[in-house]
């Protein structure tokens, strides 16, 4: 039997209505694939049958897990158009498996070339731009700005308006800070985006006698918390008053809490201020809960020949094992492990979730990880089909297979059809970002020589913290010593103005 013949067989023995398709439609896309036998496109569409049938698969798993699945009432419109769209990507197997195949349900003569860009300053991906030739673009935040300036990208907003694509659907803060990064138009949409929350347990809180964390916390008043579990223990082992997931690292504690204060480690000019007050006071207090005890200074489990598994992760994080009160972890990552501990009987506290407010702006948080965000070449040929696409990838259907196939990212477009049982995601979707704070911080850090600044101290933040914790040096001396590795690493890096 050859590939195309396998193809058929699994259609045929598709239910009815499978995807929201009629038999009429089915038998469309399968004239197609007798009529253009391309070795090129078979591994591709013999996927796409393997996605259709896992989707069947998924709902049901959905079904037995208590989510509701939307019911599709009108049939999707098969588009004929033929065109081959280059799409930057991180590689093509993940491209077609997650967007690719299901698109070419409904645009079987589309043909897709995955690009890979290793760039990581404006510079190199202004040169890389020019050479791919990619359609559909996938680019930093930060990038967004100048790109739309050099006449790079295009603005979106008539595109999206003549196909009727209803953007107050989406995350109103992710529309928001396009816009904000774009001087006011949309050049560009995120698909999938990335914060971190505050998780707590309210049983540890209530068992200890400490208020719970209320929405408007700030870390002044989370360490504060925090500090109130200082000492405690149950069944022999230490209870922690806040952590920062699986592995402790003093460092990336530290930065995680600066950041979603809004602090940068150079100030408008692209100028260390490492040694700063703001940042003084963040050393203070994290080395301080490190130093006590109340923040998890359990160094996590080693890595494996092939890295850390899942069950040494949930093993080794103190939350998800009910030994620390709070914890900040990005909801993209965390959420996947603290519901599959729930599952398992490992997480058995009474739970909740809140963003982390700035100490400045009360009203709303600073802690943004990140984003994918997609728009379209200026040069493209192909800019309508272009569109289509990047409407695919940002649309509910997409979140909603997402959130059916058992993955729970953060998508500027929510699934609204499916619900899980306490998932707080509700909290993300209610908070408001800075968008000025959060564009400001990125846009420094493609300032010269910040890049490779930020590699040095990354280099030795971990042991700087450490000596700190364990008293050999102070906060005054670590931080002036980095301050002078700062400046080092830029006048390294090339760049002597404005530098002592």
């Amino acid at each position: 039997m050859n590939h195309d013949d396998h193809w058929e067989k699994q259609l045929q023995q598709l239910p009815l209505g499978n995807g929201g398709f009629s038999v009429e439609s089915m038998n469309k896309i399968k004239e197609r694939i007798r009529l253009n036998r391309t070795t090129r496109l078979r591994s591709a569409r013999i996927a796409v049958a393997a996605v259709s049938i896992v989707s069947v698969a998924a709902v049901a798993w959905a079904i037995n897990r208590g989510m509701q699945p939307q019911q599709v009432a009108t049939e999707p419109r098969v588009d004929e158009t033929e065109a081959q769209l280059i799409v930057q990507y991180w590689d093509n197997q993940s491209f077609m498996n997650q967007i690719g195949q299901p698109y070419m349900i409904r645009h079987p003569n589309i043909d897709f070339k995955i690009v890979t860009s290793q760039s990581n300053d404006l510079a190199s991906y202004r040169k890389w731009l020019e050479e791919s030739n990619a359609d559909v673009l996938q680019i930093p935040l930060a990038y967004i700005d100048d790109l739309a300036k050099d006449g790079a990208i295009i603005p979106l907003d008539d595109m999206l308006k003549r196909d009727r694509v209803d953007l107050d659907e989406m995350y109103q803060p992710m529309i928001e800070l396009m816009r904000e990064a774009g001087g006011g138009k949309l050049y560009a949409l995120v698909d999938q985006f990335s914060t971190d929350l505050l998780f707590y347990n309210k049983t540890l809180f209530q068992r200890h006698r400490v208020p719970l964390p209320d929405e408007g916390d700030t870390w002044d008043d989370i360490f504060r918390l925090a500090g109130r579990f200082d000492g405690s223990t149950e069944d022999g082992k230490p209870v922690y008053g806040l952590s920062f997931g699986w592995r402790s690292d003093p460092y990336n504690a530290i930065m995680k809490v600066g950041r979603s204060e809004g602090l940068s480690l150079v100030d408008a000019k692209g100028l260390p201020q490492v040694d700063s007050d703001a940042w003084h006071k963040v050393w203070s207090q994290v080395t301080e809960g490190f130093g006590k005890g109340w923040i998890n200074n359990e160094p996590g489990p080693a890595a494996s020949n092939i890295g850390w598994t899942e069950e040494s992760i949930m093993k080794a994080d103190t939350f998800i094992n009910n030994r620390a009160a709070m914890s900040l972890q990005s909801y993209n990552s965390s959420w996947n492990f603290i519901s599959k501990a729930i599952e398992k009987g490992i997480f058995t506290g009474d739970w909740d979730a809140l963003p982390v407010s700035s100490s400045t702006a009360p009203e709303v948080t600073r802690s943004f990880g990140g984003a994918i965000i997609y728009a379209i070449n200026a040069k493209s040929p192909n800019k309508d089909q272009a569109m289509k696409l990047i409407e695919y990838i940002v649309s509910k259907e997409q979140s909603e297979r997402d959130y059916v196939s058992g993955n729970f990212p953060l998508h500027a477009n929510r699934a609204t059809s499916v619900s899980i049982a306490n998932d707080p995601a509700d909290r993300v979707y209610a908070a408001k970002l800075d968008a000025d704070t959060i564009l400001e911080q990125l846009e420094r850090n493609q300032l010269p020589g910040v890049l490779e600044m930020s590699a040095a101290l990354n280099a030795k933040g971990t042991e700087a913290a450490q000596s700190i914790i364990a008293g050999r040096t102070t906060v005054e001396e670590t931080l002036s010593q980095l301050q002078e590795e700062a400046v080092s690493a830029i006048q390294s890096s090339g760049r002597t103005d404005g530098l002592p």
